[in-house]
């Protein structure tokens, strides 16, 4: 019996480690001046001064994708050939 009560616990604090990372994909809405762009490999930054509930203003860096794929993604030639 004792056992089975370990196993489940581990299994369970398992699970909940393993969702974790998903708490990080909460979409955010940011409305303010962008600052930096740096388009460096392996990942471009965007910084931006956003002002918060209280009136401050907070800095902002946002991790996006590489240089290489951000061209390609908003370019009206990267999608599928017909």
């Amino acid at each position: 019996m004792k056992t089975t009560s370990v196993s489940t616990l581990a299994v369970t604090v398992g699970l909940v480690f393993a969702a974790a990372p998903m708490l990080a994909h909460q979409p955010v809405d940011l409305v303010g001046t962008v600052t930096k762009v740096d388009w460096v490999n392996p990942h471009s930054w965007i910084s931006s001064d956003v002002k918060s509930g209280d009136g401050t203003v907070v800095n902002w860096g946002r991790e996006t994708g590489a240089p290489n794929v951000l061209l390609f993604a908003g370019s009206p030639d990267s999608g599928p050939k017909q």
